[in-house]
């Protein structure tokens, strides 16, 4: 229970309520003013409350997001890849690539030129030189 520091004198010894007491006004602002002060506290711990349920909303959300977008850099298969060496003839594009060594069927060819270019390093779009060498996955049949 909250106890204020009041002494006799700030009291009147008649009825609070007293029209006629000199303290009566005094009285009530005191209690007028505490109860707003209660209510002040509690609208800031509801508030504080209501912020860190958000903040903790927010977290938890980006947490799930970010395990969402996670992608593995290994492949989404089981099977063993055998890697080979590719010589780029003029005209040779990934899709042509992707049509001669992925011959399984283990992966879409669009899941098997992502693996090529995240192989070999290729950032831009679907280019490849002429002349060059990429390293191809194979997925021999068991």
């Amino acid at each position: 229970m909250y106890t204020a520091a009041y002494s006799k004198q700030d009291f009147c010894s008649r009825n609070q309520y007293d029209p006629s007491c000199i303290h009566s006004e005094s009285h009530r602002n005191r209690r007028i003013r505490a109860a707003r002060e209660k209510q002040l506290r509690k609208m800031k711990r509801r508030f504080a409350g209501i912020c860190i349920f958000f903040l903790m909303l927010g977290a938890a959300a980006g947490i799930f997001a970010a395990s969402a977008l996670k992608t593995d850099a290994s492949p989404s298969h089981d099977r063993k890849a055998v890697y080979t060496s590719v010589y780029i003839e003029e005209g040779m594009t990934l899709s042509d690539l992707a049509q001669t060594y992925n011959t399984s069927g283990t992966v879409s060819n669009r899941a098997y030129i992502r693996e090529i270019k995240k192989m070999n390093h290729i950032n831009d779009r679907n280019i490849i030189h002429s002349g060059a060498y990429l390293t191809v996955p194979t997925y021999p049949e068991d």
